[in-house]
C-alpha cells in the first residue's frame, strides 16, 4: 500500500490502478497538483496525482500558507500588517515601514533614525536634531555667540541673536560710522561705537569742531554730543539744537541759555514732547525761534521774540523734517540732514552751529 502511494505521486494512475511512469501510448503525462482555493497561483494541502495538465482550481506550485487569502503567498510582498504575507514563517520581516526618529532630549525634534512598522517609545516622525542629548540644540533654535551650532545648519554663531553691532572705522581713529555689521567677533576695520562725525579724518572723532563752539551741550545718560561750528559764519547766525527726548529727570523741560551777544535765529527740535525755556542772558538779538517735533512742543521765549512751531502732532508740517539730534546721522525716526536743509531753505541762512544729544537737560549758546 505504501509503495502504491509513492508511485502515485510520480506516475499516472490508470483505470486498472496500475501506475505507469512517463508518457505511454494513451497520452497520459504524469503530474502532481495542489488545490488553489484562493486563486493566487499557489496551492496548499496534500499533493494530488493527476494525468495531464492541472484542472481548474489546481496548480503545480505548492507553498501557500493561507489558501483562503489571495494576498498571501510566497510571491506576495511583506506588509506592515502583523501577517506573514510571503509565507516565509516570519511576520512583517524585512519591511521598511515608516521612518522614526528618537527624541532623547525631549525637544520635539528627533535625532537617530530607525525604520519599522511601529513607532518606538517616544519616537517622532520629524528629525534633524544634531545633538539629541541637548534640548537647547535643534533646528529653529536661535543661534548664540558661544561656538555651538544651536540651529543645526552646520554653521556656528551665524546671525546670533546676541551678536554685537560693529561700525566701520575708515580713518582708524577708534570711532565708527555706518555701515554696520552684526557679528560675534570684531571684524577688522570695525569698532563698537558710531560716534565719528567725519570718518575721513582721524583728528575729528566726537564733535568735529573747528573752533570755539557757538552752541555747546552736555548730554545726559552717558551719551556723547554731536556738535558742529562754522567759525566763518556771519550774522544773523543760524543755530540749531536738538534732542531725541529730554533727560528723564528734567520733567520734560530743557533750558537754553544764550550767553552770546550776537544776532541769531534759533531752531529747536525733539522727537518727544519738550517744554523749552529760552534765557537771553547776554542781550542777543533773536530774530526768530523755530521749533520742530513729532510730539507737541511748548516754548517760553523772551518777550517780543516771534516763535513758529511745526510738529507732526499739531500742524502736520515741518521745517524739512520733524526732528534731528545726530550729525550727520539719521537715528530714532529723525533725519538731521533733511532738517538742516529745510531750516536753511526756510531762513535763507547757512547753519553756523549745531548741538545735539539723545538726552539733555540744557543747552548753552556762548
Amino acid at each position: 500500500m505504501l509503495l502504491f502511494a509513492l508511485l502515485s505521486l510520480t506516475g499516472c494512475v490508470t483505470e486498472t490502478g496500475i501506475v505507469k511512469g512517463g508518457d505511454d501510448d494513451t497520452g497520459c503525462a504524469p503530474n502532481v497538483v495542489y488545490d488553489d482555493l484562493d486563486g493566487d497561483g499557489y496551492g496548499a494541502g496534500e499533493p494530488i496525482a493527476a494525468c495531464g495538465p492541472a484542472e481548474s482550481g489546481q496548480v503545480i506550485v505548492n507553498g501557500d500558507c493561507d489558501d483562503s487569502n489571495p494576498d498571501v503567498s510566497p510571491a506576495a510582498i511583506e506588509q506592515c500588517n502583523d501577517v506573514d504575507d510571503d509565507c516565509d514563517g516570519d511576520v512583517d520581516d524585512g519591511v521598511g515601514g515608516a521612518t522614526w526618529y528618537a527624541d532623547e532630549d525631549g525637544d520635539g525634534v528627533g535625532g537617530a533614525m530607525t525604520t519599522g512598522c511601529e513607532a518606538p517609545d517616544g519616537a517622532l516622525t520629524t528629525g534633524g536634531d544634531c545633538d539629541d542629548n541637548n534640548a537647547n540644540i535643534a533646528p529653529g533654535v536661535p543661534e548664540l555667540c558661544d561656538g555651538v551650532d544651536q540651529d543645526c545648519d552646520t554653521f556656528i554663531d551665524e546671525d546670533a541673536e546676541d551678536a554685537t553691532t560693529w561700525y566701520y572705522d575708515g580713518d582708524a581713529d577708534g570711532y565708527g560710522v555706518e555701515p554696520s555689521v552684526k557679528n560675534c567677533a570684531q571684524p577688522p576695520g570695525f569698532v563698537s561705537n558710531d560716534d565719528d562725525c567725519d570718518d575721513t579724518d582721524a583728528a575729528l572723532a566726537l564733535d568735529c569742531e573747528t573752533g570755539d563752539p557757538a552752541g555747546s551741550v552736555v548730554c545726559t545718560g552717558g551719551y556723547l554730543p554731536y556738535t558742529f561750528t562754522d567759525t566763518s559764519a556771519t550774522e544773523p547766525e543760524l543755530i540749531l539744537m536738538g534732542v531725541y527726548e529730554p533727560d528723564p529727570s528734567s520733567g520734560g523741560a530743557i533750558t537754553v541759555d544764550i550767553d552770546r551777544g550776537a544776532t541769531m535765529v534759533l531752531h529747536l527740535s525733539s522727537y518727544t514732547a519738550v517744554d523749552w525755556t529760552i534765557n537771553n542772558n547776554a542781550g542777543a538779538t533773536i530774530d526768530e525761534i523755530l521749533v520742530s517735533g513729532y510730539e507737541a512742543q511748548t516754548v517760553n521765549a523772551p518777550s517780543g521774540v516771534p516763535v513758529t512751531i511745526r510738529t507732526a502732532a499739531t500742524t502736520g508740517t515741518s521745517f524739512g523734517y520733524f526732528c534731528g539730534y545726530s550729525l550727520p546721522y539719521n537715528y530714532g525716526g529723525c533725519d538731521t540732514d533733511k532738517l538742516i536743509a529745510g531750516v536753511e531753505s526756510y531762513t535763507g541762512l547757512t547753519m553756523a552751529s549745531f548741538a545735539g544729544c539723545y538726552q539733555a537737560r540744557s543747552f548753552k549758546v556762548e
